[in-house]
């Protein structure tokens, strides 16, 4: 039985010590931002840039979503946006 070799072991290693260091930082209260959205409000998060979540919510609530391509979004973005936001 091959079980790889040992630097394949250390980088196996060295990957859960870094997930694991990530998980505990994401989890900090310091690094959350809670926004609780009234009826009706719509969001768009940047999955390259935030990582979200969402916490325990009691009562009914309807949410919808949709995935778009950053690029496709920001071609349109451009043509729709002031020239002042055409930077983006």
């Amino acid at each position: 039985m091959n079980l790889g070799t040992e630097n394949d072991i250390k980088n196996v290693v060295t990957f859960y010590e870094a997930y694991e260091a990530f998980s505990q930082l994401i989890h900090k209260p310091e690094f959350a931002l809670n926004i609780s959205l009234k009826p009706g409000t719509v969001i768009f998060i940047d999955n390259y840039r935030v990582l979200h979540a969402r916490t325990a919510f009691k009562g009914a609530r309807r949410m919808c979503g949709c995935y778009l391509s950053r690029d496709d979004f920001l071609a349109k973005a451009r043509t729709v946006l002031p020239s002042s936001f055409k930077h983006i």
